[in-house]
């Protein structure tokens, strides 16, 4: 009998999936690109936020593998993603009103 277990082992994405990551993440960075190109005004600021957090999304799915980690390492990202939001704000807030 074998004493390790097949549940034991590690499970790796499969190369499929990361090179699915990696198109996506070259596709948005030409996104990014074009958006810094045109002339936005104002939505300039929102856009290029917007793609950086659907990077920063596939770069946590798919190379974090945070949908397959455990429960504390999601409230740890969790927590993290909150703090930033949080000092974020703080900024803006002390900009506008200055």
């Amino acid at each position: 009998m074998d004493s390790t277990d097949s549940a034991d082992e590690p499970s790796f994405p499969s190369g499929r999936s990361l090179v699915i990551a990696l198109v996506a993440l070259a596709g948005l960075t030409v996104v990014s690109w074009g958006a810094a190109q045109l002339a936005l005004g104002a939505a300039g600021t929102p856009v290029a936020l917007g793609i950086a957090a659907t990077k920063a999304g596939v770069v946590a799915v798919a190379f974090m593998e945070l949908l397959r980690a455990s429960t504390l390492a999601r409230v740890i990202a969790l927590v993290t993603v909150g703090f930033i939001a949080l000092l974020c704000a703080g900024t803006v807030g002390d900009v506008a009103f200055r």
